[in-house]
């Protein structure tokens, strides 16, 4: 996948600058001047950026609901996430990966970084932006942002804030990690993260409340 690095560094909303970013994209058809086929897509917070034709995205790619053969797609990587846009694994200034030490990043710091991006691919408008869960915060901020971008925003599985339900499932997921035996203060390995029990408990814990009632029923039938 092709991956941007910014001309300058990028000021983040908590304070200071983050040097040397980069974003991986995913790109699928070529964008009109106008922008009138561009429909950009935020990706989950542990989701890829392979979203054409993808069974997670049942409703992008060829001759489906948004026609990968009709609409420039578009989805970019967020900060800090499982992509090889900078974050945690990116190394610093003496050449060693982040780890715990990467700044605080925020979801207006993402979307800044994207708009560099776009503007790079001579994209100054789009049809629509569509995400959900983190995505749909994205869309959100996006929302906040430049309200003028695109024609449709698309929510889903999003809200403006985190139930209390929500900030509770997290915390156990935050606690099955830092309370495990493996629990290295957040600097980990590539191998460390595959041999680790409890990085994927976090992530069945994840999937859990990712899924409704409806979805598990239909994927696991009794």
């Amino acid at each position: 996948m092709p991956i941007y690095k910014l001309k300058q560094s990028l000021k983040l909303e908590e304070g200071g600058y983050l040097d040397s970013v980069q974003i991986e994209y995913e790109i699928s058809g070529k964008p009109e001047n106008d922008g009138s086929n561009v429909i950009i897509i935020c990706h989950t917070l542990t989701g890829g950026l392979n979203v054409v034709d993808s069974p997670l995205w049942s409703f992008i790619g060829n001759k489906r609901t948004i026609d990968s053969n009709q609409y420039c797609i578009i989805c970019l990587g967020t900060l800090g996430g499982l992509n090889e846009s900078t974050g945690p694994r990116s190394l610093n200034k003496k050449g060693n990966p982040y780890g715990p030490e990467f700044p605080t990043v925020t979801v207006t710091d993402s979307i800044h970084a994207h708009l560099q991006v776009l503007n790079s691919l001579g994209i100054k408008q789009a049809k629509a932006i569509i995400g959900g869960s983190y995505g749909g915060f994205c869309v959100y901020t996006w929302l906040a942002l430049k309200p003028q971008f695109y024609q449709i925003a698309v929510v889903f599985q999003s809200s403006l804030w985190c139930s209390a339900h929500t900030i509770a499932l997290f915390s156990l997921c935050r606690d099955i990690i830092t309370s495990s035996p493996s629990w290295r203060n957040g600097k980990y390995t590539n191998k460390d993260l595959e041999e680790s029990h409890s990085y994927t408990q976090m992530i069945a814990v994840n999937r859990l409340f990712q899924m409704s009632h409806y979805k598990f029923e239909e994927k696991f039938p009794r």
